[in-house]
């Protein structure tokens, strides 16, 4: 029980550095200027995103939950899971609000 804390804990951690802080400010940047990239930008910027992806990662390489099904189930399930803690944990911690955008090319300015 105590790793799934941990890795829950990690995942925002990871997802956090990456995609929020000036640590990985640099390269966001270069990515913001390159429209061939700003795709990849977006997906790495938002926490249920980047869980989504890192979690199939995980999911194949580490299976961190130790779920006893296939690859491909242990995957998906270390997906979700990992999306919907990055979500609750964001969203906890106000990196994500509800209603407000994370695009600023949606914001309004009125």
């Amino acid at each position: 029980m105590i790793a799934i804390v941990i890795y829950m804990l990690a995942s925002i951690g990871l997802a956090y550095i990456v995609g929020i802080s000036e640590i990985s400010y640099p390269i966001r940047g270069w990515m913001a200027e390159h429209p061939t990239l700003h795709w990849l930008l977006r997906l790495i910027e938002c926490p249920v995103c980047f869980g989504t992806w890192s979690g199939l990662i995980a999911g194949v390489w580490l299976n961190p939950l130790h779920l006893p099904y296939g690859m491909i189930a242990n995957s998906i399930v270390t997906a979700l899971a990992t999306a919907g803690s990055n979500l609750m944990l964001a969203r906890a911690g106000g990196l994500v609000v509800p209603g407000v955008p994370t695009d600023p090319s949606q914001e309004s300015h009125s």
